[in-house]
């Protein structure tokens, strides 16, 4: 949960870049390995940001996610023939929109889309938060989807303003079933994300206006966990890690 509802990093827009990479698997239906495929971006309320990549002739109009996220908006992306054989996607994307500007910072997400038939294909997304910190997500093969990687990296000379004054510390990390997290500039916001950049329900106790103490759900896995601070115009991340004892 979102500390008193704030959104956190609201206004704050970090330039930086995302490079994703993808293996597609045919599904064997139809025109296999013939494919259409599509990439592209998405916010975290489902908006449209920017197309990375198409590649579709006449069957186009079969990527339905795509079509009705973007309009087919190709502003800036990589676009070609219908794909003969399936393939790995490697590709980047600056986090900026159709217009050139700099998205704000906060949740993304990357939906991919490909069709070997005259109707809808399989699909899949993947979320990663986007801010003044470099994360790696690896997510898990899925049926048709393998070999995913999405690397982000803020770039270093526009990195918000979030320097030693703002130290934060975490403890106990590993954790088990709470942190106490403290920062020497006071604290607006705390989210809480696994590692596909979803928001994970936790209770967050204020201490005081620099120290809060977060308690997790049994229901959640152990692994490797961010957090996120709003600290009144600027922005934290972080990583800790949960191991819980279940003997």
């Amino acid at each position: 949960m979102n500390l008193d509802g704030e959104n956190v990093n609201k206004n704050v827009s970090t330039t930086g870049n995302l490079s994703f990479s993808i293996t597609t698997s045919t599904t064997g239906l139809n025109f296999a390995p013939k494919h259409v495929v599509a990439v592209w971006i998405e916010d975290e309320s489902g908006d449209f940001v920017k197309t990375l990549k198409v590649r579709a002739n006449y069957q186009i109009n079969y990527l339905y996610q795509w079509k009705n996220s973007s309009s087919s908006n190709t502003v800036d992306a990589i676009t070609g023939a219908t794909l003969t054989s399936h393939q790995t996607h490697n590709l980047t994307w600056d986090c900026t929109d159709v217009s050139g500007n700099v998205v704000i910072d906060g949740t993304y997400k990357i939906r991919v889309e490909f069709s070997e038939k005259n109707g809808q294909g399989p699909y899949t997304q993947y979320t990663f938060i986007k801010g003044a910190t470099s994360n790696e997500l690896n997510p898990a093969d899925e049926t048709y989807f393998k070999d995913v990687s999405i690397v982000y990296t803020p770039d270093a000379t526009t990195v918000e303003d979030v320097d030693a004054s703002d130290f934060v510390s975490i403890y106990p990390n590993p954790a088990s079933d709470f942190v106490v997290l403290s920062c020497k500039k006071p604290i607006n916001g705390i989210t809480i994300y696994n590692m596909l950049g979803q928001a994970i329900d936790a209770d967050i106790v204020k201490n005081n206006q620099f120290e809060y103490r977060i308690s997790f759900k049994k229901e959640i896995s152990s692994g490797v966990y961010f957090y996120k601070l709003n600290l009144q115009g600027a922005s934290k991340v972080g990583k800790f890690l949960i191991e819980f004892n279940r003997l």
